[in-house]
């Protein structure tokens, strides 16, 4: 990988001299969180932004452009950088010390401030290492800038530094305002759903925009009481910012620093609703884009070439007089398409998602020309999708509803948790990317094409996770990220030392043993009889604590190490249980390991999920010696479950034909609803590892999920 140290990225930009300095422009960079091209000036119905829509009008409008990552810290990172993610070495979110960048990338600020330029940062970075970008003033109040949504307030802040600074110096402003982004403490909408969008912060906007007015976004392709009042709540925030973004302009004017500014207003990423995040779809990447610069862009000019914001970078380093030299740094100056004609452009454009929370690693790359995406989801034919339904808005909730079931849109909401390995859609047709192609034996080629243009920008970029080494070392280095955060925030115990490795007991022996579990759990969780604690006639044991439960069953006297092996798990959903909360996995190992995706070993495994879109299907994995050898989703099946109905999910393995079976059946009317079977011969030796219970609802009033049996045996 080609590299270049920070000191080389700055010496080798040209520096002009302060007397050349009030020739230069002035730089503002609006950057609005979670802001999708949901616009007037990009034809949006609402109009919820008028001081923005005046800004298109005096400038460039880029309908195409788009960020190299549809979340916030990975995205940030390109913009500061001009590299994608792969590239910068931020994956995933910044905070808590999860993902830092490389030292020797390239730096915006550090950059600007080589050419002569002063520097500022007002508002949300989301980046780390922050002591590496040398801004003049970094301004991340977390209470007005996070919470309060205070866009006058980072205004005033913006006029302060600006009349203090020295005025024979050009300026970077970077005015990185919260909104529309989710959160702040207003809670959810419902008991599993997203956070709200804040509709009303510090008296803005003064007339929200009412629900029955609303068009929802249009790419959700879905209309509901409850989908236009989420999305009410999202564009008022929008109508918060417009405020924001037009006041600011006006202070800029009073001051005479307009005439001689290159203005760019952009999104970081799509809006955060279903496919509008956290995913490689262009309707997550796609953002707006404008462009005002006096004298040097044309004002109402609409560019529909592809444009990224690794462009920026390169914008305006050269705006500034500098040259960009670092060989990663594969953007464009955006300058020949501020003026209307033919200018020669890029017909490919690559994006990408690696994770987002870093233990969501689920690496997934995307191309674009004019006319097709294509979506290349690296782990779909490996891992279960580990992203959680955060971002499942109340548009995910309306098409899982039963009389969607078999359409077209509702295949297209499965995908954001079990794509396909790969994806193809015709923008032009299908703008909101509904209709997956790549099935279509007529577009084997297309696919071809896509695909090696994704092989090759990988490769040109020097993508790390080329190497699927790089790739397993990264896994496992955020599977314990997660441990470690857990254990800091009290879900979790820290681990007790290892003891010293003995040997599993052969055919015939017996054994007894304690298995023990942790969660975390919202309100009261009961065992049988209502009262915590209790043990039940299977040996089964609940303690609470104002943190969650721990589990603990107690085995004695079993065989281990046989011809055959089985485990069954059965629970009873009963009471107010909440269905999507309770996943069993049940594993057979030959080491105690409970987590299915760091199994060393030759070990089956098996989940049986009971919500979302996978509800009533088996999911199940074979591995031999750590290597995943077989994964199979048994067929959907969806079904209704009544209080007191009983639900057994086991798993086994013949050593002789080498033929691994999961089922699950209803005891309750002796029905089976999921099984699937394959054959895979060959394992040896293998053994029970044990099972795993969640209970994370949000809302409980009864029990849930109580274990009536769980049972194992060998047969030698």
């Amino acid at each position: 990988m080609k590299k270049c140290s920070l000191l080389m990225t700055a010496a080798a930009i040209t520096v002009f001299s302060f007397a050349q300095a009030k020739e230069k422009p002035n730089i503002l960079l609006i950057i609005a969180d979670d802001l999708g091209p949901q616009l007037g000036c990009y034809g949006d119905a609402n109009a919820v932004s008028p001081n923005i829509d005046k800004l298109a009008e005096q400038g460039v409008r880029f309908t195409q452009a788009h960020v190299t990552a549809a979340s916030c810290s990975p995205s940030r990172g390109s913009i500061m950088t001009g590299l994608y993610p792969h590239q910068h070495g931020m994956y995933s979110l910044s905070q808590q010390g999860w993902a830092k960048m490389h030292d020797d990338v390239p730096k915006l600020p550090n950059a600007m401030n080589a050419l002569g330029y002063r520097t500022a940062i007002i508002g949300k970075t989301h980046y780390e290492p922050e002591h590496l970008f040398e801004w003049d003033l970094r301004d991340e109040n977390a209470q007005k800038v996070m919470i309060d949504r205070d866009v006058r307030w980072m205004n005033a802040q913006a006029d302060q530094w600006l009349d203090g600074s020295p005025q024979d110096k050009p300026f970077l402003l970077c005015m990185s305002y919260v909104d529309p982004h989710r959160g702040g403490g207003d809670g959810r909408y419902g008991a599993e759903y997203n956070e709200k969008f804040p509709r009303v912060r510090v008296g803005l906007p003064e007339k929200p925009l009412p629900p029955d007015d609303t068009v929802p976004v249009p790419f959700l392709a879905v209309n509901s009481p409850e989908v236009r009042m989420e999305n009410s709540d999202y564009y008022s925030c929008i109508q918060r910012l417009d405020t924001g973004v037009g006041e600011l302009l006006e202070m800029l004017d009073a001051k005479d620093a307009l005439d001689n500014t290159l203005i760019v207003l952009i999104g970081d990423h799509g809006p955060d609703l279903t496919r509008g995040k956290i995913s490689a779809y262009a309707t997550a990447t796609h953002i707006p884009m404008l462009v005002k610069w006096p004298g040097h862009a044309q004002a109402g000019l609409v560019r529909d070439e592809l444009v990224s914001t690794i462009d920026l970078f390169p914008t305006f380093v050269t705006a500034a007089g500098g040259k960009i030299t670092d060989e990663r740094q594969t953007g464009r100056p955006l300058q020949p398409l501020m003026k209307s004609g033919l200018s020669t452009w890029r017909e490919w454009l690559g994006t990408e998602f690696i994770a987002h929370v870093p233990w969501h690693y689920y690496p997934r790359y995307a191309m674009q020309n004019g006319r097709y995406q294509l979506v290349i989801n690296l782990a779909s034919a490996e891992l279960e999708n580990p992203l959680e339904g955060h971002n499942y808005c109340y548009a995910w909730h309306e098409v899982m509803k039963p009389q969607y079931e078999g359409t077209q849109l509702r295949t297209a909401y499965d995908a954001v948790e079990r794509p396909p390995v790969v994806e193809l859609f015709d923008k032009q047709s299908d703008p909101f990317l509904l209709n997956n192609l790549a099935v279509n034996p007529e577009y084997k080629q297309t696919v071809q094409e896509f695909e090696q243009q994704i092989q090759s920008w990988r490769e040109a970029t020097d993508d790390p996770f080329l190497d699927p080494a790089y790739g397993r070392a990264y896994e496992e280095h955020v599977a314990q990220q997660k441990i470690d955060w857990e254990i800091r925030n009290g879900i979790r115990k820290a681990a007790p030392p290892k003891k010293a490795k003995r040997d599993f007991p052969q055919v015939g022996k017996k054994i007894g043993f304690t298995e023990t579990f942790d969660g975390k759990i919202s309100k009261v969780w009961k065992s049988p009889n209502g009262h915590p604690g209790q043990a039940t006639r299977d040996g089964v044991t609940v303690d609470m604590s104002k943190n969650g439960f721990s589990m603990t069953r107690q085995f004695d006297g079993q065989g281990l190490g046989a011809g055959r092996v089985e485990a069954s798990a059965v629970f009873v959903q009963s009471g107010a249980a909440v269905p999507h909360s309770i996943n069993w996995n049940v594993g057979i190992s030959s080491e105690n390991s409970k987590y299915i995706q760091n199994m060393n070993a030759d070990t089956v495994c098996v989940r049986f999920i009971t919500a979302g879109p996978n509800k009533g299907r088996l999911w199940w994995s074979v591995f031999c010696d750590g290597e995943l050898v077989c994964k199979s989703w048994s067929d959907h099946v969806f079904k209704r479950w009544n209080p007191g109905d009983e639900i057994e999910v086991s798993v086994s393995y013949d050593l002789d034909s080498g033929e691994a079976v999961a089922k699950a059946e209803d005891l309750t009317r002796g029905q089976v609803l999921a099984e699937d079977r394959v054959s895979c011969p060959g394992l040896v030796g293998l053994r029970y590892s044990g099972f795993e219970m969640t209970l994370f609802p949000e809302k409980m009033t009864g029990p849930a999920g109580l274990v009536k049996r769980f049972s194992f045996h060998a047969e030698p």
